[in-house]
C-alpha cells in the first residue's frame, strides 16, 4: 500500500499539465485560508465571505486570462507565452500573501510583483510541483480553521433567551438614556493600587458634583470589550470568549451587540430611538446588520478587510449633533470611546511594566478630558 501511495505521489510531481483555472485557484487558496484562520472573528459575515472568495479566487483567474490575452495580442510579448501561467501563479501567490500579512502596502506589493514575475519565469517548468506545494500549504492550515467553522455551525443563541417577558414590558418613565463607554477604563479603587498608582480624585469629584454615583470595586466578568457588551445587550451571562474553558467564539459578539438583541427590543417596544455612536468601527469590523436606528458610521465606510480601526470619527461632535437633531424623541445612546483602551498584556521586550503603566495613565488623562468636555 505504501508503494502504491509513493508511486501516486511521484506521478503527481512528474505531471506537467495543469488547467489555468486550477493553477490560479491554487495560488489563492492558502492565503485565503490563512487569512480566515488568523482573523475569523472579524471576517465571518456572508458578505465578507463572498468578497474574499472573489478576491482570492476569481481575481487571480481574471488576472491570468487578461495577461494571456495581452501576451497573445502584442508581438513583443509573444515570447513570454510559455511562462505566462507560472508567472501569474507565482505573482498572485506572493501578492496575496503580502496583502494578507500587511494589507495594501504598496512598496511590499511592488516587490512581490517583481519577485513573482522573476521566479515564475525561472521555475516555469516546475509549475505543477509548485502548485502541489501550494496545495500542501493549504492542507496544513485547513485543520486549524476547522474548529472555528465547527463552533460557528454549532453556536446557539439559546443562552440569550430571556426568562420572562421583559422585552415587552412597558416603562413607567422614559428618560433619555446615555451609556458612555470609555473602553478599558479601570475602576476607581484599582487606580489607587500599586498596579496603576494614579490619583484620580479630581475626576471623581467632578462626577460627584454632576450628580453621578460611583461604585468602588466593580469589575467586568469578561476579558474583552466584545464579551462584556454581548452580555450587557443580551442581559444574560455567558461563557463565550473564555479561553480557559476552551469556549472561544467571540465570533458572533459584534452581531449580538449591534444587531437585534433584548436591550434594543425592549427599548424599541417603549418607543425609544436608538443611537450607536462610535469613535472607530471596531464593533462593525465583520459588517454585522445594524439594528440601531442611527449609527454615525456607515458600513459603506468600513473596508471588507478592516480590523476596525481604519477610520476615526469625532465622537463628541457626532454625539452632540445627534442630540441636537433629536430633541423631540425619547433616545437611547450607546457611545463608545477607545480611550483609555486596555493595557497590553502580551510580552513585549520593548516595553516594561512601568512604561505600559505610564502610557495607560496618559490615555486615562485624555479620556477624563474628553468626558469632562462632553
Amino acid at each position: 500500500m505504501l508503494q502504491t501511495r509513493r508511486r501516486y505521489i511521484l506521478k503527481l510531481f512528474k505531471n506537467t499539465h495543469i488547467h489555468p483555472v486550477w493553477a490560479m485557484l491554487a495560488s489563492g487558496l492558502y492565503p485565503l485560508l490563512y487569512y480566515y484562520d488568523k482573523n475569523y472573528a472579524i471576517i465571518n459575515s456572508k458578505s465578507q465571505f463572498l468578497f474574499f472568495v472573489f478576491f482570492y479566487s476569481c481575481l487571480p483567474i481574471i488576472f491570468y486570462y487578461s495577461s494571456a490575452f495581452i501576451i497573445r495580442s502584442f508581438k513583443p510579448f509573444v515570447k513570454l507565452k510559455p511562462y505566462v501561467l507560472s508567472m501569474c501563479n507565482s505573482t498572485c501567490f506572493l501578492l496575496l500573501i503580502i496583502i494578507t500579512l500587511y494589507g495594501f502596502d504598496i512598496i511590499k506589493m511592488i516587490i512581490a510583483l517583481m519577485l513573482g514575475l522573476i521566479l515564475g519565469s525561472i521555475f516555469s517548468k516546475y509549475i505543477y510541483k509548485i502548485i502541489i506545494l501550494q496545495l500542501i500549504l493549504m492542507a496544513l492550515v485547513l485543520p486549524k480553521l476547522m474548529p472555528d467553522v465547527y463552533r460557528e455551525i454549532m453556536y446557539s443563541k439559546a443562552w440569550a433567551k430571556q426568562p420572562d417577558a421583559i422585552e415587552t414590558i412597558t416603562f413607567k418613565k422614559t428618560p433619555n438614556i446615555y451609556v458612555i463607554q470609555p473602553d478599558g477604563y479601570a475602576n476607581f479603587s484599582q487606580l489607587e493600587n500599586s498596579n496603576y498608582n494614579y490619583g484620580n480624585s479630581s475626576f471623581e469629584t467632578f462626577l460627584s458634583k454632576q450628580g453621578f454615583t460611583s461604585y468602588n470595586n466593580y469589575r467586568s466578568n469578561y476579558a474583552s470589550t466584545l464579551s462584556s457588551n454581548s452580555s450587557m445587550f443580551n442581559m444574560k451571562h455567558h461563557y463565550y470568549g473564555n479561553s480557559t474553558l476552551g469556549i472561544n467564539p467571540s465570533h458572533n459578539s459584534r452581531d449580538e451587540i449591534v444587531s437585534s438583541n433584548p436591550v434594543l427590543k425592549t427599548l424599541k417596544h417603549n418607543q425609544y430611538t436608538t443611537f450607536l455612536t462610535l469613535q472607530v468601527p471596531y464593533l462593525l469590523a465583520n459588517r454585522p446588520r445594524i439594528d440601531f436606528d442611527n449609527c454615525n458610521i456607515s458600513l459603506d465606510e468600513v473596508s471588507f478587510i478592516s480590523r476596525g480601526f481604519n477610520i476615526e470619527k469625532d465622537l463628541l461632535a457626532d454625539t452632540k449633533a445627534a442630540i441636537k437633531q433629536n430633541k423631540k424623541t425619547t433616545n437611547f445612546f450607546f457611545i463608545e470611546s477607545m480611550l483609555p483602551s486596555h493595557i497590553v498584556t502580551h510580552y513585549n521586550s520593548a516595553t516594561s511594566i512601568e512604561n505600559e503603566r505610564s502610557l495607560y495613565v496618559e490615555r486615562l488623562k485624555l479620556a477624563n478630558s474628553w468626558l469632562i468636555v462632553g
